[in-house]
């Protein structure tokens, strides 16, 4: 573990929760040989659920130079599940990186330097594989059994998930030779280089937004669901196989209760290690 590149990837909240206007913006920044941006970057964040005051969850703030995602209005015993907030994806292939990225740890800070971690902020955060279906049970929907919880505002906040932390792997070249082709972004799930499937994000302006990337997928239609079926763990991870995308899950108020008191300008910090394939 020593040997291995250690980064940040920085995503920022202000949030006011308990009856009122929940709002949420992400920063990114640079750190170590990880980057993140707008449109060009080492690590990306899709779109994928529609949000409440703009067209995506997901949305670019331009006059405050932020992502942002604002969660709506919260009403009593309120519970809210995003299946789908956001995407990660690993844009790099084989060709152009050594190294997988293995999604270790999500903490929630108030503030820079990271250095107290907030345990009780009411959401519960879930990586997984299916975006149209949720980790928890619930008005009888099928869920996926896929999901890792990686922060639980009710349980300590950021949970130790050890060996079941998900792996991004770079794409074998010979299944995409450049993840980023002119506005379009393409992200895979494979068993080997002839037994795959791609998913494509578009470069997209939302009226009155900022350009965001957004998954290309359409309920109802007949294209494939964009899961991360082969999406290795640290326990299972051999190179062989596998996914560079996960989805993140957002459940606000996981508990049904009322909540007390109001939360802004919180980070929350995806914490990444570069594993060598």
């Amino acid at each position: 573990m020593e040997n291995w590149k250690k980064a940040l990837v920085v995503v920022a909240f202000l949030a006011t929760i308990g009856g009122l206007v929940a709002t949420q913006y992400m920063q990114v920044r640079k750190e170590v040989s990880v980057t993140i941006s707008e449109k060009l970057s080492d690590v990306q964040l899709v779109a994928f659920d529609k949000g409440v005051t703009t067209e995506y969850l997901l949305s670019n703030d331009t006059s405050a130079n932020v992502l942002k995602m604002n969660l709506g209005s919260l009403c009593w015993h309120y519970r809210k599940t995003y299946t789908a907030a956001f995407a990660i994806v690993w844009a790099k292939n084989d060709a152009e990186t050594s190294y997988a990225l293995n999604i270790s740890a999500i903490k929630i800070y108030q503030s820079e330097p990271y250095t107290t971690e907030v345990s009780n902020f009411p959401v519960k955060i879930y990586l997984h594989k299916d975006p149209t279906l949720p980790c928890e049970a619930g008005w009888g929907a099928s869920t996926d059994s896929s999901g890792v919880l990686y922060y639980d505002g009710s349980s300590g906040g950021s949970q130790s998930v050890g060996a079941n932390a998900f792996v991004l792997e770079p794409i074998p070249s010979g299944i995409v030779a450049n993840p980023y082709s002119g506005s379009t972004l393409t992200y895979a799930n494979w068993t080997d280089a002839t037994h795959y499937k791609t998913f494509t994000a578009t470069w997209t302006q939302p009226s009155g937004e900022g350009y965001i990337w957004i998954d290309d997928y359409a309920f109802g239609s007949s294209s494939d669901v964009p899961k991360a079926d082969n999406l290795q763990q640290y326990s299972t991870y051999s190179g062989a196989g596998g996914a560079n995308f996960v989805w993140v899950e957002i459940i606000v108020s996981p508990s049904g209760t009322d909540v007390a008191g109001s939360f802004s300008d919180y980070h929350l910090v995806i914490v990444v290690e570069l594993l060598p394939t």
